[in-house]
């Protein structure tokens, strides 16, 4: 089953409701057309052939567990139209290994990414300020992760269980990572994992790194 971005069936289509198609297993591709303005909950639950969806940039919201268990899904980049991304959007999806996050999001919610066991690194874009509970919890091919200076809270469990975490790049400084609010358990936000950004070569001891034409490189001290 494939659906085509100008089907006549969905042209002019707003919103999907809710479950539009979840279960559908035989489901493998998605264009969805360029009117619609949400996707909702649970949409494509479960569809656990669907290799690769497109999200239109006319899309300005995704529903909670909208991809859930979308084993086959490998891709995914989320347009800057997007504003809101529900709790457990993506959550599952155990075949995930590449997610972009727009920079209109502000918070990666609650099990947003849960149990995405192929994910293996991330860049959180400097517009997210909170990070809630379980939202990366039990991703365990997850080695490398950046944090923005924007963050001020993470949530109860958002990196349990993410047991080869061991990059953590802070944007900010020691005294910056201080002031956020970390809820327990989350070990891998430790001091060994953990690297602050620093533009020039620091003078003192620790973990810290920069970018080198957008690449991430960590100081030699």
């Amino acid at each position: 089953m494939r659906l085509f971005k100008y089907n006549k069936y969905f042209e002019g289509l707003t919103t999907l409701g809710y479950s539009a198609f979840s279960k559908c297993t035989g489901l493998t591709t998605v264009n969805l057309p360029e009117s619609l303005k949400s996707i909702g909950g649970v949409d494509f639950y479960m569809c656990s052939s669907l290799t690769e969806i497109t999200i239109p940039d006319s899309v300005t919201s995704i529903g909670k567990y909208a991809f859930s268990g979308c084993a086959s899904l490998k891709s995914v980049i989320v347009p800057e139209s997007v504003t809101s991304m529900e709790p457990g959007v993506f959550s599952e999806c155990s075949g995930l290994t590449s997610v972009t996050i727009p920079k209109s999001i502000n918070t990666i919610a609650n099990n947003l990414f849960f149990e995405c066991t192929s994910l293996a690194k991330l860049t959180i874009p400097d517009s997210v300020t909170s990070i809630e509970y379980s939202a990366f919890s039990e991703c365990t091919s997850l080695t490398t992760i950046t944090i923005p200076k924007s963050v001020t809270s993470i949530g109860n469990e958002a990196f349990h269980e993410c047991t080869n975490l061991t990059k953590v790049y802070y944007m900010g400084d020691s005294a910056s990572w201080d002031l956020i609010k970390i809820s327990d358990p989350n070990d891998q936000l430790n001091s060994e994992n953990l690297y602050f950004y620093s533009e020039a070569k620091p003078t003192d001891s620790g973990n810290y790194w920069h970018y080198v034409d957008s690449n991430i490189v960590e100081w030699d001290i």
